[in-house]
């Protein structure tokens, strides 16, 4: 069953100049995950505002649960948003900043501890009720939020960037929790990051979008693996992918200068754009051999990144720590071709082959 369902949602601003979503179109299922991911500016924010309703679009339809919500105001829409800032009443201690959504609602004194006491429970927040946003950590702070959108029981929730103010460990600590809990919920998320860490490990579907636009949407593993456009190839991966610039010939890839000649086997004949992620050059390894000489070594804790010159080009492969390389070495390093990447020069989509 589909939960959420975006058509030909457009929207600008200053008169149309600058647009923020581009005939946005997508469909999400019931229980699933989704994380938008995208570099600052590229419309995720505003299209979480949107589905909220915290914005108007100019154009498109947005179906919640069956029901067309884009003409309803937001309270009205069954929908549970946490902000990047957790927007916390400061003058409100945790137990009424959880339940003032519930009294605005009418419900009962009863239902509303009731409410309250089991989103608490799940959280670890029953020892914290009496006490202000100030005297919170940043930890605390997030959970009192998100509390405060799963007490509502909403048909789907909208998370803006709700981890982007933790410090690293805490980060990776509640993105796990997160994670599991929304699954024993069995929840509906849009969940917008810029950091693809976050996207990959947490969602059930990704999608990447640009410049209010969406390239791609699907599993973690399949927008990594099976990019449908340079820029999702791009931005998905770190180190980043190594892009050469040529065309193909004879089944082969030769570059721009005629230097790099790889064997692609694909029928194609023309300009095109090469893509191999740095743990795909393998030094030592089994496929076609590349000779490259080392530029210098970067030290990723368990793993290090070699930076390699290949004729005029400079390279990234991604190696165990213990690799032996040093500035000045020369290696031999594979690559397995069914890794390879081909994008058209001009448009960036896929080639497929």
């Amino acid at each position: 069953m589909v939960q959420v369902r975006l058509l030909n949602l457009t929207k600008t601003y200053l008169s149309g100049q600058v647009v923020a979503l581009d005939n946005v179109n997508l469909e999400l299922p019931k229980g699933q995950f989704l994380a938008v991911l995208g570099p600052s500016g590229c419309g995720k924010s505003t299209l979480l505002r949107v589905v909220a309703g915290l914005e108007r679009p100019d154009q498109g339809e947005i179906w919640i649960a069956g029901r067309r919500v884009d003409p309803l105001p937001p309270a009205r829409r069954n929908v549970a948003m946490v902000f990047q800032n957790y927007a916390l009443y400061p003058h409100f201690t945790v137990y009424q900043n959880i339940a003032i959504g519930l009294k605005l609602r009418g419900y009962s004194r009863a239902e509303i501890q009731k409410r309250v006491l089991k989103v608490a429970r799940m959280l670890g927040l029953e020892g914290l009720f009496d006490r202000y946003p100030r005297e919170l950590s940043g930890g605390q702070q997030q959970r009192t939020a998100l509390a405060r959108a799963l007490v509502r029981d909403p048909e789907v929730f909208l998370l803006d960037e709700p981890l982007s103010n933790l410090d690293a460990q805490i980060r990776e600590e509640t993105r796990s929790e997160l994670k599991r809990l929304f699954q024993d919920l069995g929840a509906t998320v849009i969940y917008v990051t810029h950091d693809q860490i976050e996207a990959l490990t947490m969602a059930d579907l990704v999608a990447v979008m640009f410049h209010g636009r969406i390239f791609q949407v699907g599993p973690p593993e399949e927008v990594y693996r099976y990019p449908t456009h340079r820029r999702v190839a791009e931005f998905v991966g770190v180190p980043r992918i190594n892009i050469l610039r040529g065309r193909i010939k004879d089944r082969t890839f030769f570059s721009e200068d005629q230097i790099v000649k790889i064997p692609v086997g694909f029928d194609y004949e023309g300009p095109v754009e090469l893509g191999v992620r740095p743990e795909s050059l393998r030094p030592g390894g089994e496929g076609f051999k590349l000779k490259a000489r080392v530029l210098w070594v970067e030290s990723w804790g368990p793993q290090k990144i070699l930076f390699l010159a290949l004729g005029p080009y400079e390279l990234r492969a991604l190696v165990a720590a213990d690799f032996p390389a040093s500035p000045g070495e020369e290696l031999e390093v594979a690559l397995r071709l069914e890794e390879v990447h081909l994008f058209h020069p001009e448009t960036g989509e896929r080639l497929s082959f």
